[in-house]
């Protein structure tokens, strides 16, 4: 009877986490509430600023120094705050999209038992075009054409 007890319990708690998560992501963004968060998402820049950057690493150096010079117009979150949000965020000068969503079909089949994209992913690699030429992938390449390779755990 105690065996019986503590499974229904462990049931019981579950479930009320269950729902309690289920809020929380409901609340914190406009997806359904059992829709899974953007898994791989390409950030792209466009110098929301005016630097006159190049490219991403000069203009968060330009932010920087304006930062530090207190240059920085005051409307603009730089660094960008805290969140327990889950939601995609970047700096204004980043555009972001999601390439692809937890659990979404890899292939023209989108029935349950159709491969996905698992949500437990420990290592993502882009390997822009001509990286080849460098001996490394590594920051090499083309930034506009690419393959992607996304290492899985597993998927659940």
């Amino acid at each position: 009877m105690k065996a019986y007890r503590m499974v229904a319990l462990t049931v019981l708690a579950l479930i009320i986490l269950t729902i309690t998560v289920l809020t929380i992501n409901g609340n914190a963004t406009a997806q359904s509430k059992l829709d899974p968060l953007p898994s791989m998402v390409a950030v792209t820049f466009v110098d929301g600023q005016g630097t006159g950057a190049a490219n991403a690493v000069d203009y968060v150096k330009a932010l920087v120094d304006q930062y530090r010079t207190g240059e920085l117009s005051a409307d603009f979150q730089f660094p960008l705050e805290n969140t327990y949000g889950d939601t995609v965020r970047a700096l204004d000068g980043f555009n972001t999209s999601v390439v692809v969503s937890w659990l979404d079909p890899l292939t023209e089949d989108e029935s349950a038992e159709a491969p996905r994209f698992g949500a437990n992913n420990d290592y993502i690699a882009y390997f822009g075009e001509g990286w080849e030429e460098a001996g490394t992938p590594y920051f090499q390449g083309s930034g506009d054409a690419a393959w992607v390779w996304v290492n899985h755990e597993y998927i659940s």
